[in-house]
C-alpha cells in the first residue's frame, strides 16, 4: 500500500502523520529543514516517543530514499513528482504540492517510473 505523506513547505516544521506500513499502522514523526544554501529538504523521522530514528535525511528523487535504513523496518519512501517539473528535487515552495513524498511497505518496490 503506498501513502502520500502530507507535507507542508514550511522550513522546521514537525508534524506525525500515522502510516500503513508492512500491515501495521506506524505513527512516525517528522521535521523538515531546509538548507537554502545547498537549496534542498533534510527530514528528521522520530518514533512515537520522540526518539530519532533517522536524523537529516536528505529529501532527494530518484530511488528509495529510506533503502540503507530498511533493518529499521519503518517501510520505504520516495519523491516522486506529482506533475511534469522543470526542477530536479523539491525547492523551498514545491515540496508537497509539485513533489509528494510517497511512503510504502518495506518491500514497496519502484514507485518512481
Amino acid at each position: 500500500m503506498l501513502t502520500i505523506i502530507p507535507i507542508q513547505p514550511i522550513p522546521n516544521r514537525t508534524f506525525s502523520s500515522k502510516i500503513p506500513i508492512d500491515d501495521q499502522n506506524q505513527t512516525l514523526q517528522f521535521e523538515l529543514q531546509y538548507n537554502e544554501l545547498a537549496g534542498y529538504w533534510l527530514m528528521t523521522i522520530r518514533d512515537e516517543s520522540g526518539n530519532d530514528i533517522i536524523s537529516c535525511l536528505p529529501v532527494i528523487p530518484a530511488q528509495n530514499i529510506l533503502e540503507q535504513y530498511e533493518y529499521l523496518g519503518i517501510g520505504s519512501a520516495y519523491v516522486v513528482p506529482a506533475q511534469t517539473v522543470k526542477e530536479q528535487w523539491p525547492s523551498l515552495d514545491t515540496l508537497g504540492s509539485t513533489w509528494y513524498l510517497v511512503w510504502g511497505d518495506t518491500d514497496g518496490g519502484d514507485v518512481s517510473g
